[in-house]
C-alpha cells in the first residue's frame, strides 16, 4: 500500500547561503506570475515567456526538488513564444503549504 508522502521540507537539505539565494531567488521569481490558477491540489502559474525566467524558473524546481520533494512540478512553454506554466502539484495539504511558504 503506497503511503502518500509528508508534506514537510527538509531543513537541511540546503546550507545557510544556498536558504538565502534560493529566498531571493523564489520572490524574483513569483513577483512575476501573471496569472494563477487554483487546483484541487496545487496551482498553475502562468509567466511571461523570456529566457532568463525560464532559466530562473529551471533553477527553483532544481533547489526546491531537493528540500521539498512531495511537491510535483509540471512545466510547459507554449509553442510561438506563448507563455510558460508551472504547475505545483502534491498530496493533499499541498496547497495550503504553497500558500503559507511561498506566498501564492
Amino acid at each position: 500500500m503506497n503511503q502518500a508522502p509528508a508534506i514537510a521540507c527538509n531543513p537541511i537539505a540546503l546550507n545557510v547561503l544556498q536558504r538565502e539565494q534560493f529566498d531571493s531567488l523564489t520572490q524574483a521569481i513569483f513577483a512575476q506570475v501573471q496569472e494563477k490558477c487554483e487546483l484541487e491540489n496545487g496551482y498553475v502559474l502562468r509567466f511571461i515567456n523570456a529566457p532568463d525566467v525560464l532559466l530562473k524558473i529551471a533553477e527553483f524546481i532544481g533547489r526546491e526538488n531537493v528540500c521539498c520533494s512531495f511537491l510535483r512540478f509540471q512545466l510547459e512553454v507554449e509553442e510561438q513564444r506563448g507563455p510558460i506554466w508551472l504547475k505545483l502539484t502534491g498530496p493533499e495539504g499541498t496547497k495550503e503549504f504553497l500558500k503559507a511558504e511561498i506566498g501564492i
